[in-house]
């Protein structure tokens, strides 16, 4: 089969609730207390990442992971990190050709 981990579909609901994820964070403005719309995002993309499997604490993608998550965590982020590190991602699996040999 000659497919990414990661379909059309799911990359599109992903990047989705990244944005929606960011732009919650962003409009709420909640500064210190941005951990309440983080920690269920770190959370909700680490087990839809792995459900496909793709960890985001493979050497590959932790230091993308983690950074968001701390970046995320300053009171004053105003980058949008989720959507980057899940867009960026998801793109890279769709253009990552597929080993066609078991």
């Amino acid at each position: 089969m000659n497919t990414s981990k990661i379909g059309m579909i799911t990359g599109g609901i992903l990047i989705g609730c990244a944005v929606l994820t960011d732009s919650i964070d962003g409009l709420l403005g909640l500064g210190m207390f941005g951990f309440i719309v983080d920690i269920p995002a770190a959370l909700f993309f680490g087990i839809c990442f792995s459900h496909n499997n793709l960890s985001m604490l493979h050497p590959d993608r932790a230091l993308k992971f983690l950074g968001t998550i701390v970046v995320e965590a300053t009171p004053a982020s105003i980058v949008p990190m989720w959507t980057y590190a899940v867009t960026s991602t998801v793109l890279h699996e769709w253009r990552t050709p597929i080993d066609e040999g078991v």
